[in-house]
């Protein structure tokens, strides 16, 4: 038991730095503004470094900034924009072979054609929560490469401590309990797909959003393997980091809420004894999830729509499942896919994991874990009509949060272990490292010669500052954590161990 512990509080550490190492590979070898949105959050992020929280409104009949199929599409976008006023060198960069797999990045990264330093972030009205550190940190940066950098380094770093609650929490439980089963140790593997660390690498909210819900989904968890007011406090502060990151944050803390308590019925009777000590945390959290949702009801422009057909909810339906294989590897302006095996294999194994954990939980967690996953497609259904309807199209990203709660409802409920062997977690840890590196290799193929071009790292049209050496040799460190973990003598332990994919 003693050594069952040790390996508990070692392997959060590995598995935080392989999920930062993972994150600065994506990072480094990402070109400027080559992430969703990425050139609309830089100029976000770059405004509120110098003041500027939204920016001076746009006129609804500015031109966007591509095609979209109806002027109310346009129009909605014009209302959640603003202007922002930037120096000349900080300039946002050009997406300039967005959309374009077969190109590379071999354009210029930086628009010179701006009016009077004034550009426009179509994201001036979202939640600020996720952009906060990063505009302090990207404020040491003199130019565009190095501001972005810095704010792609400052989303990494809230990402990575939202991680390592995750781990932590994991790890209270695994000390509680005396170890997760083999099931739940692949499931922790296979949850922080390349997509996630995309997202924790680049200028991407939904990142932020994605980790914030998880750690408060684990944080409230582990008050379960024993009272304790630093998890308390832990969850009460991730949840008002999820409120404000993106859109779906406060009504997601709230379906987390649920699922705990149902998960854990004792933290109801817990609560109650300790009215005193839960007193100003619920507070926190009522006041990050009300203020989060008068912000969205005064800024945003609700895309909510029911079905109008059998035809519409059926197109829905395909977009959800479109979305599956999406969540793993879609990256670059989420038009760059891993290979079909790594989304394939990815997929079986996450199934196959997670069913052996449902047959080793009680039935009220089978049901929670079944309602998430209802919640997940009823979410996605009209997310996909709603968006269409404004012109956009449904990403597996805005799920992904919702995904959390399931996963990490998987990993910590109370479970029969599975008597495998810790060899399968060890397969599954290098099978996890394997797909994370085929990602980050095709999306830098992508960006140096271009997908459908020869692979030549050693003549690219586009590298990374410190070429494509530094960059390759910082993702093989990272996926070598990933498969390295260190697991313990006992099959149960490996349930902690596997955090770090």
């Amino acid at each position: 038991m003693r050594h069952l512990i040790r390996r508990c509080r070692t392997a959060p550490v590995v598995a935080t730095a392989a999920f930062a190492v993972l994150g600065v590979a994506w990072a480094l070898s990402t070109p400027p503004g080559a992430a969703p949105d990425e050139p609309s959050h830089y100029i976000r992020m770059v405004g509120l470094a110098r003041g500027d929280l939204m920016g001076d409104r746009v006129d609804p009949s500015t031109p966007p900034p591509g095609p979209l199929p109806s002027v109310e599409a346009a129009e909605r976008m014009n209302r959640e924009a603003g202007w922002y006023e930037l120096p000349s060198i900080l300039m946002p960069p050009g997406g300039c072979n967005a959309f374009r797999p077969e190109q590379p990045f071999s354009c210029s990264p930086v628009l010179l054609d701006a009016p009077n330093d004034a550009v426009i972030s179509y994201h001036a009205r979202y939640l600020p929560g996720a952009y906060v550190v990063p505009a302090a940190v990207s404020r040491v940066g003199d130019t565009m490469w190095q501001t972005m950098f810095l704010g792609r380094i400052g989303f990494l770093l809230q990402a990575t401590v939202l991680f390592a609650v995750i781990a932590c929490a994991v790890s209270a439980r695994c000390r509680a309990v005396g170890g997760l089963s083999t099931g739940s140790a692949v499931v922790l593997a296979v949850a922080p797909t390349p997509l996630v660390l995309f997202l924790a690498g680049t200028l991407a909210p939904n990142g932020t959003e994605v980790l914030a819900v998880a750690a408060f989904t684990a944080s409230a968890l582990a008050l379960g393997c024993g009272w304790s007011a630093r998890w308390l406090w832990c969850a009460a502060v991730c949840a008002v980091v999820a409120s404000w990151s993106r859109d779906l944050g406060a009504a997601l803390v709230v379906a987390a809420l649920v699922a705990v308590v149902l998960v854990e019925p004792s933290l109801v009777a817990d609560a109650r004894r300790r009215r005193r000590e839960v007193r100003a945390p619920v507070a926190l959290v009522l006041v990050g999830i009300v203020s989060a949702t008068v912000w969205q009801l005064a800024n945003k422009v609700s895309v909510l729509r029911w079905p109008a057909s059998w035809g519409e909810l059926a197109a829905g339906l395909s977009d959800v499942a479109d979305a599956v294989p999406a969540s793993i590897g879609l990256v670059g302006w989420l038009d760059t896919r891993v290979h079909r095996f790594v989304e394939v294999a990815w997929v079986v194994v996450a199934a196959v994991a997670a069913g052996a954990v449902l047959t080793r939980v009680a039935t009220r967690v089978q049901r929670v874990v079944a309602a998430v996953a209802a919640l997940t497609v009823l979410a996605g259904v009209e997310l996909a009509i709603g968006l269409r309807a404004a012109g956009f199209g449904l990403q597996a990203r805005f799920l992904l949060p919702i995904v959390a709660i399931g996963a990490i409802v998987l990993v910590m409920a109370p479970q029969r272990a599975a008597p495998w062997s810790r060899g399968v977690v060890r397969v599954a840890l290098l099978g996890v490292a394997a797909g994370h590196l085929a990602t980050l290799l095709r999306a830098a193929h992508r960006h140096a010669n271009g997908i459908g071009q020869q692979v030549d790292f050693a003549s690219p049209l586009w590298a990374p500052p410190g070429g494509w050496a530094t960059s390759i040799t910082v993702m093989l460190l990272g996926v070598a954590l990933v498969a390295l973990v260190p697991l313990g003598r006992r099959d149960a332990q490996p349930g902690v161990d596997a955090v770090s994919s």
